[in-house]
């Protein structure tokens, strides 16, 4: 299917708005850099009143009604938006001769920042442990929390120090805690039914809310050795990326690679005493000061607070990138199931860290930017009505923040080379292939 065939559907306060009535809609979400928080997702849509068939006098404009935003094609549909609703605004359109409505909403967020909770003092415990205390708080608001990457890896896993709480926002907590293990605190939409299960009677057909811990350890696929033909050349690492062309991407990015990138000198705050605190600090092997880090953390452990600036280091690695790009509906579908890949940048749930490789890139575009990952960016729908009778309805235009991925991997040795491909000789390499070529071929860290 094709990226057109991706459709959208909202409702407000519990009543459906009609494709034909949405002029246009925009979602900003997530973060453009790896050293900040995710923002609070924000929602502004203009829904045209008259198309729509509504009363002025009943609509579905209460304050602090549900947002919601779904993503269609077919018999699939995706979680977009799920937020509360702060000000709807009534105006007129010479254009179409119609009555407008446009409304803002933000995501739980934004309540989670205006929410304070309070408990007994919190000991030491793991970081998976510290999220899930700070969710059976927030249980109005957070159905569950999750953690990216695998069950048990550090993020979850590392120690973090005993505290009191008192009054303090749910958010800020939260921000901590992912400060301290190199994640980004999402909020994303499952199925689940019932926005709060503690809710008497749960919140029938409602998606939860979920807390995502995203990890950001954004290692590079990389290249390896693979035979073709009983030659073998370099290829790039295969994973579960989304595959776009650049074809399809507009306008045409400019590549770049910045000294500022390179962190050249991590200092983790740390300790069980946060009137004492510790501080651990790390140096790239790099000649001259780029750019310092300094990161308060409530890590408890020195050996935790050493890995995290190791992570930390091992990312900081000037790559030539772009910083964002822009997939129109109408410029074409990549290779595969475009409504497909499509969905799976809408989706709340697997947009977060979403992996993408591009091809068809310039003979101009260094090979490296071509494999970036997505944090944040904004989700568009767009009418496409020629005039104020048309009833077409719109597309999807996305832009999403392009974070470079980082971390080249450790060379391969020739040991591995042998029990990897051990009929590789001297003979049979792509005489193509140079001896610095050779030394980008690795595995990763």
């Amino acid at each position: 299917m094709t990226a057109r065939d991706v459709g959208i559907e909202i409702t407000i306060g519990g009543v459906d708005v009609k494709d034909f009535a949405v002029d246009h809609l925009s979602i900003v979400w997530g973060r453009g850099a790896l050293d900040e928080q995710p923002d609070v997702t924000t929602l502004t849509a203009t829904i045209d009143i008259t198309r729509a068939g509504w009363d002025v006098n009943a609509l579905p404009a209460a304050l602090g009604s549900i947002v919601t935003v779904d993503a269609v094609s077919g018999s699939t549909t995706v979680h977009v938006f799920r937020g509360t609703l702060d000000e709807p605004v009534i105006s007129w359109d010479d254009a179409t001769e119609h009555a407008h409505l446009k409304i803002t909403a933000d995501d739980a967020l934004a309540d989670l920042a205006e929410t304070k909770i309070g408990d007994e003092p919190w000991e030491s415990e793991s970081a998976f442990a510290r999220s899930v205390r700070i969710a059976e708080l927030v249980s109005a608001l957070v159905h569950s929390i999750s953690w990216g990457g695998d069950p048990g890896a550090p993020a979850q896993t590392y120690t973090i120090r005993a505290r009191d709480v008192d009054r303090q926002p749910a958010l800020a907590l939260m921000h901590e805690l992912g400060e301290s293990t190199d994640t980004g605190v999402y909020v994303a939409i499952g199925p689940d039914v019932g926005a709060n299960p503690d809710a008497d009677p749960p919140i029938a057909g409602a998606p939860s809310t979920i807390v995502l811990f995203h990890s950001l350890a954004l290692d590079h696929p990389g290249n390896e050795f693979g035979e073709v033909g009983g030659v073998f050349v370099i290829v790039p690492s295969t994973g579960g990326e989304l595959v776009l062309s650049a074809d399809h991407l507009r306008p045409q990015p400019d590549y770049r690679r910045s000294r500022s990138q390179a962190l050249s000198e991590v200092t983790i705050v740390y300790g069980p005493d946060p009137d004492a605190e510790l501080e651990y600090t790390l140096a790239a092997p790099a000649a001259g000061v780029y750019r310092r880090e300094r990161r308060g953390t409530e890590l408890e452990l020195t050996a935790e607070a050493q890995e995290l600036a190791e992570t930390l280091i091992r990312r900081g690695v000037p790559i030539w990138h772009t910083d964002t790009l822009t997939w129109d509906a109408d410029d074409g579908d990549p290779a595969g199931d475009a409504a497909a890949i499509l969905l799976s940048m809408l989706d709340s749930l697997t947009r977060i860290g979403q992996s993408v490789r591009l091809t068809d890139l310039p003979s101009w575009v260094p090979a490296e930017a071509g494999f970036v990952f997505i944090e944040g960016g904004v989700l568009e729908y767009e009418a496409d009505r020629v005039d104020k009778d048309d009833d077409n309805t719109g597309r999807w235009v996305i832009t999403f923040s392009a974070i470079p991925a980082a971390g080249i991997g450790r060379g391969i040795s020739y040991a591995e080379t042998l029990t990897e491909h051990p009929t590789m000789t001297y003979a049979n390499i792509d005489p193509a292939i140079s001896y610095a070529d050779a030394l980008t071929v690795g595995v990763p860290i």
